[in-house]
């Protein structure tokens, strides 16, 4: 059997690091038209925008703002929350139906 050595075993193991640390910030981004967009949990969008989580959601049930993912694993594109009529102060045209 072959005797590996420890200096090969240490820049393995380098190497298994750098590629965990680069899988864990590549987690919580994504690649969109070139540019890597960070993606926002339902709480920092929520905060981004200064709303409560139950406006975030209908305001991403009536379309105004696109989600990512389903269920409980919604996430938001931050650059597209930064550019919306919601961020930037502009009120929504909100149609409501009455019944």
């Amino acid at each position: 059997m072959e005797k590996i050595q420890f200096d090969t075993i240490i820049s393995k193991l380098d190497e298994l690091i750098n590629v965990i640390n680069i899988s864990n910030n590549i987690k919580n981004k994504t690649i969109i038209n070139n540019t890597i967009n960070e993606l926002l949990s339902r709480e920092q969008a929520a905060e981004l925008l200064k709303c409560d989580l139950s406006t975030l959601w209908l305001w991403t049930k009536k379309g105004l703002i696109k989600k990512f993912g389903s269920g409980k694993r919604m996430y938001y594109v931050k650059s597209e929350l930064l550019q919306s009529e919601l961020y930037l102060g502009i009120k929504p045209k909100i149609i409501i139906k009455s019944i």
